[in-house]
């Protein structure tokens, strides 16, 4: 990992890398910082496509390393420098890719850029990027387009921009991840859990703080509880104000669930807790969840958490 502020230039020797991480530089990471990173790794024409760092053996260069997982969360990285360094490493076997914080990205051809030249990308993070639903050709697995709790103003995700690009990479989506984003109502909500044709396993609707908190009604949960959705993993429902009691009942149809968060739910008390513990102790194969929040619960109690 390589942190801001480094002289690159100065660096006698290169390790070979197959991942590259800005993530903990934060903002200390400018344009000229890729410009740097980006003349040091490609100092050969010959290696230029295949993303790689090189060490000289002798008279030889050792085999080169394609880049799998690339890293660049920082505010004060501009498009221009974004598109530059990615058409540096347009190679196909990057299959991570995080821009959170990215939030002077907000052309569209930065993001259908992104679709261009990395078609095979399985984890992507968009997180607090004003995405213009420019996603054509890429279709990862995991989709994280959540708004950190100082962007809420901006609502920055919406229900159509949403649509735009699961429609894209719905049949191929396992996690995705929208927390935060209040600007995507139920309506948005059901028709991208529509898209999500792929056998979704962790779904993160929630909110982090009060002033985040959605109105998310039981016909959301209907649908997230229906049997289509029955590879669900892990949900968040965290601060969704509107679940009431059967809802919270009915999760117990979600038999492979093992991570539960229902802070803030108000439908969460005893008689719905203990609704769904029932189904879940019924002999349908289900184990059991492995973790679950009831933090600001405040209907439930003693009884119910028996």
């Amino acid at each position: 990992q390589i942190a801001g502020g480094i002289n690159f230039r100065a660096s006698a020797r290169w390790c070979r890398l197959s991942k590259i991480s800005l993530r903990s530089a934060g903002d200390s990471v400018t344009d000229d910082t890729l410009q740097c990173l980006s003349q040091c790794c490609m100092r050969d024409d010959k290696i230029a496509c295949t993303v790689t760092c090189n060490i000289e053996d002798g008279n030889r260069w050792r085999a080169p390393v394609p880049l799998r997982i690339l890293e660049i969360n920082s505010r004060n990285v501009s498009d221009a420098a974004i598109r530059s360094f990615l058409r540096a490493r347009a190679d196909a076997s990057l299959v991570v890719l995080s821009m959170a914080r990215c939030r002077s990205v907000r052309e569209s051809e930065t993001f259908k850029m992104i679709g261009d030249l990395y078609p095979y990308l399985q984890d992507l993070d968009l997180s607090d990027c004003a995405v213009g639903g420019c996603l054509p050709a890429s279709q990862p697995r995991v989709l994280s387009l959540w708004a950190s709790q100082q962007r809420r103003e901006v609502h920055h995700m919406d229900s159509t921009t949403l649509a735009s690009i699961v429609s894209q990479c719905g049949q191929h989506l396992k996690r995705l991840n929208i927390k935060n984003c209040l600007a995507i109502d139920d309506t948005g909500v059901l028709n991208t859990l529509r898209l999500c044709t792929g056998g979704l396993t962790s779904f993160d609707v929630g909110g982090e703080a009060p002033l985040l908190w959605r109105i998310t009604s039981n016909s959301v949960l209907a649908l997230i509880t229906s049997p289509s959705r029955t590879s669900l993993t892990a949900l968040s429902l965290r601060g969704c104000r509107d679940i009431q009691g059967d809802g919270v009942a009915a999760l117990a149809g979600l038999t492979a669930l093992r991570d539960l968060n229902l802070a803030a739910v108000s439908g969460v008390h005893d008689a719905s807790v203990a609704s769904m513990c029932r189904s879940y102790g019924s002999g349908r194969g289900v184990r059991g969840l492995l973790r679950v929040n009831f933090s600001s619960c405040l209907e439930l109690g003693i009884e119910g958490l028996r």
